[in-house]
């Protein structure tokens, strides 16, 4: 998989991802990132400002909605190696998060 730089807000204001994580930056920032639905490149979001667990909907600072497709995947390794350019100008270490994200949608 590869990722391909981002259409702006105006063009492509929801997303859907699958295969999806939510990881939290040693920044403190949560971004979410998978595969986009019917793509075969990944995604990192920008920095997450709200998100509704029950609902794994999220929008960003940019103002983009992240919708989240399914369930979560089973690990990031599936997305990590074409994520890491992203991952690391996002932090220099991050956390995967998810099981913790998917706790609060009981």
């Amino acid at each position: 998989m590869s990722i391909k730089r981002a259409p702006s807000v105006e063009d492509e204001p929801t997303v859907t991802l699958v295969e999806w994580r939510v990881i939290r930056t040693d920044r403190g920032t949560l971004h979410v990132v998978g595969r986009l639905a019917g793509a075969l490149y990944c995604r990192m979001s920008s920095p997450i400002k709200s998100f509704d667990a029950r609902q794994l909907q999220g929008t960003t600072t940019s103002g983009r909605a992240y919708r989240l497709s399914g369930p979560a995947g089973e690990n990031l390794n599936t997305i990590r190696a074409g994520l890491e350019p992203e991952l690391a100008a996002a932090a220099h270490g991050w956390d995967d998060v998810t099981d913790e994200v998917c706790a609060l949608r009981h």
